[in-house]
C-alpha cells in the first residue's frame, strides 16, 4: 500500500513539473511557424506590389507614347487547391525604355533614370565579377 501511494506521489509530481516544460515547448514551436509563415506571407506581398508597380509604370509610359519593354517570367503559383501561372517582372521595379535625349530629360523629372553611360560602364565589371 506505501508503494502505491509512493508511485502515486511520484507520478503527480513528475507531471507536475514536466507539465509546464510542455507547454513552454509547443509554445515556442507554435510561435516559430507563425512566425515563419507571416515572414513569407510578408514577402509574397511586397513581390506582388512590385511587380504591381513595375507593370503599372510601364502602363503608365507606354500611354505617353513611349516604346518601353518589360520583360517578364512566367512563375506557377498556388492559392489553395489553385494552380495559376503568373508573369512576373524579370527585374522588379525595372521598365527599359527607348527614348531621344528630349525625352529623357522630361522624364528624369518625374521618374529615376539611370544614365546610358553607367549601364554601359557597370555591364562589364558585373560580366568579369561573374567569371
Amino acid at each position: 500500500m506505501v508503494t502505491a501511494i509512493a508511485v502515486l506521489v511520484a507520478v503527480v509530481l513528475t507531471a507536475a513539473i514536466i507539465w509546464p516544460c510542455a507547454i513552454g515547448y509547443r509554445k515556442k514551436v507554435v510561435e516559430a511557424k507563425l512566425g515563419n509563415a507571416e515572414d513569407r506571407a510578408r514577402e509574397i506581398v511586397d513581390e506582388a506590389l512590385k511587380a504591381a508597380e513595375t507593370k503599372k509604370r510601364e502602363a503608365m509610359l507606354e500611354a505617353k507614347g513611349i516604346i518601353t519593354w518589360l520583360p517578364l517570367a512566367p512563375v506557377r503559383r498556388q492559392w489553395g487547391r489553385i494552380l495559376k501561372e503568373i508573369h512576373t517582372p524579370v527585374i522588379p521595379r525595372c521598365v527599359f525604355v527607348y527614348i531621344s535625349n528630349e525625352e529623357r530629360n522630361t522624364l528624369q523629372k518625374s521618374y529615376r533614370l539611370l544614365q546610358p553611360e553607367v549601364i554601359l560602364q557597370e555591364l562589364p565589371d558585373r560580366c568579369n565579377q561573374n567569371k
